[in-house]
């Protein structure tokens, strides 16, 4: 990570402007127990709290610049929504999805972009949106799966 991805001007430029990271090293006593306490099974381990220092999103192993933006955008949005700001989770959503519009993480965008309009507004449009693109556009990822008992409202 120190190698590729967090130099990327991208990357730093997102972590200053939604985050305030902390790097534990475990060849350090101190701070290795502290990781400890967060019980990571192996390294690099993101753990993305919310304002409160609550668990929002949780990621294991190296990820490249291209994958490590769009899971922080998601991971910011997930933190937005569980400190009750689910209007700016939808904006961050919408702008990762625009930005981030293929790779490995687009189907993971598409579910939680269904999942959080509709726990803003209880209008299950938005879960008929953004699963339903999910589940025509990428039909074998698992994230499709988890939404396929979903029926949209029919008119």
């Amino acid at each position: 990570m120190d190698a590729v991805t967090y130099p990327d001007a991208a990357v730093s430029a997102f972590i200053d402007a939604h985050f305030v990271p902390v790097k534990l090293n475990l060849s350090d006593d101190a701070e290795a127990a502290q990781a400890r306490e967060l019980v990571p099974l192996w390294t690099p381990t993101f753990i993305i709290s919310d304002g409160r220092g609550r668990e929002v999103h949780r990621e294991i192993g190296f990820l490249p610049p291209n994958d490590f933006l769009p899971m922080l955008a998601l991971a910011r949005a997930k933190g937005l929504l569980a400190t009750g700001r689910g209007q700016e989770a939808i904006q961050a959503l919408d702008d990762a999805l625009a930005r981030f519009a293929q790779g490995e993480y687009t189907p993971q965008l598409l579910y939680w972009r269904g999942v959080v309009g509709y726990s803003v507004t209880h209008d299950r449009s938005h879960l008929a949106e953004y699963w339903g693109r999910l589940q025509r556009e990428y039909p074998q990822s698992t994230w499709s799966v988890r939404c396929s008992f979903f029926q949209p409202p029919t008119s």
